[in-house]
């Protein structure tokens, strides 16, 4: 069956939008607060700019790009349409780069016709955004949505209920986005509305990047970790999931929060505990902790019938990609534990909660960016025709400055206030100082995996004049 071949500028794109506006914002603003300089008119903006452009321009352009490639092979039919791939990027770059260009610049321009026609500008990167998205869910829907239930291959059928989350994630996402540029701009503000804008990345998180992550676990990590193949229901721990998610957000919603503002933090309270029991099933299932000295926390059936680790061979030709997964998994446990304490202390009225930032940051920072630059390396390569990476060295400095700058960015607005008083001034400092930090950090982690991945592509064979003949309307 002729498939279409993968397109690299999806990586190259993504990789420039972290790079040039994600994590370069991020490291902007961690060095000004972590060293107390005044934050300036446009922080706010910038924070809005920096969270949109990770999440759609970094890990939603992956998503995309790798989606189009591994989708259609998983379901055993041709993309319908791989022309629209190159009208995707286009749409997604131009609303992404009017974004990045006009966001951060509405807030040092008077409020005059100049302001307008930036906001204009914001506003028409929503438009093409949500065409681009929207292209995209069609494409992904004319592909696979052909093939009848009973005909779907084993390999596709336990990870439709994630593949479907991220769907409506991505349209629910698009259609807020723009919801709230449209307010902004009408409103003259230089920054969407708080409330609805925290809603909207949540819609995100939750329905599209923690899924998509999910899926792609079960379908790679046991090639790539030689972990047992998932033999337990997918689909109920991803029922679970979203059970937990979609309580926890509709509590979240403004008008609920207005309406019954008690029964609300309880509703969230209890949506996010099971939201977080969903995640930690998971987690176990998966068995990605059922090697080395973490083994004891797989369940007895993985243990029992794990294949052996991979030779040493495979660190030699792909670096410490396995160290980078399993801390990203690592991670994922710590934001659940945290999240599941701070639910806890919400329901009991102790206070002592750990902070949403933080929280966000662990899965953001800690689990989906460590697990992209772990599964990068080695999936990557082989989607360009490549056995190996280029420089396996590199993958190490990768694992060493992802994690520094997790550890920076959420242990000083992580921990509650109260506990830091009662340490030494070095102490604070000292995570002043990382935090300060850690935006530089994530930013030579992407961008050693950026270069790294550069090289490697050098090392691909050439590919065909003429790509495969797209499948018929």
């Amino acid at each position: 069956m002729p498939h279409a071949p993968f397109d690299r500028r999806y990586i190259w794109v993504a990789c420039a939008m972290a790079l040039g506006a994600g994590f370069a914002i991020a490291g902007h603003l961690s060095f000004i607060l972590g060293f107390s300089f005044a934050p300036g008119p446009g922080f706010t903006s910038f924070v809005q700019t920096h969270g949109h452009v990770q999440l759609v321009g970094w890990a939603g352009l992956l998503i995309m790009g790798i989606s189009m490639h591994v989708m259609p092979r998983m379901a055993g039919v041709p993309l319908a349409h791989p022309q629209w791939r190159s009208r995707i990027l286009w749409l997604m770059t131009w609303g992404l780069g009017l974004r990045i260009a006009g966001h951060s610049l509405a807030a040092y321009l008077p409020r005059s016709t100049g302001l307008e026609i930036v906001l204009g500008a914001v506003v028409l990167s929503g438009v093409l955004e949500l065409i681009g998205i929207g292209l995209y869910i069609g494409l992904m829907r004319r592909t696979i949505g052909g093939v009848p239930g009973e005909q779907l291959r084993p390999a596709l059928q336990p990870i439709l209920p994630y593949m479907q989350s991220m769907m409506l994630g991505w349209v629910l996402y698009a259609g807020l986005n723009l919801a709230l540029l449209t307010a902004m701009a009408w409103q003259r503000q230089i920054a969407a509305p708080a409330l609805w804008n925290d809603f909207a990345v949540r819609c995100f998180v939750g329905l599209v990047l923690l899924p998509v992550t999910f899926a792609f676990s079960m379908r790679f990590l046991p090639l790539y970790l030689r972990l047992a193949a998932p033999a337990w229901p997918v689909h109920r721990v991803a029922y679970v999931y979203l059970l937990g998610w979609g309580v926890e957000v509709i509590a979240l919603m403004p008008p609920v929060q207005t309406l019954m503002p008690q029964g609300s933090e309880i509703l969230m309270q209890a949506g996010r505990m099971f939201k977080g029991m969903g995640i930690l099933w998971f987690v176990w299932r998966l068995g990605v902790f059922a090697r080395g000295y973490l083994a004891w926390l797989a369940p007895a059936s993985s243990r029992r019938s794990r294949p052996p680790r991979q030779t040493k061979g495979a660190g030699e030709t792909f670096g410490a990609f396995e160290g980078l997964i399993v801390s990203a998994y690592i991670w994922l446990v710590v934001a659940v534990g945290c999240e599941l304490w701070s639910s806890l202390m919400g329901l009991t009225g102790w206070g002592a909660s750990i902070s949403h930032d933080a929280i966000r940051h662990l899965y953001l920072m800690g689990f989906v960016t460590l697990l992209i630059l772990g599964v990068g390396v080695r999936m990557l390569p082989g989607l360009m025709h490549v056995r190996r990476v280029a420089n396996p060295g590199l993958v190490s400095v990768t694992l060493w400055l992802g994690n520094a700058a997790v550890v920076g960015r959420v242990v000083l607005v992580g921990l509650p206030g109260s506990m830091w008083q009662g340490l030494p001034l070095w102490a604070v400092q000292g995570a002043r100082m990382a935090f300060a930090w850690s935006g530089i950090l994530g930013l030579a982690a992407v961008c050693f995996l950026a270069l790294n991945l550069w090289q490697t592509a050098k090392m691909a064979p050439a590919e065909p004049a003429s790509a495969p003949a797209p499948a018929p309307e």
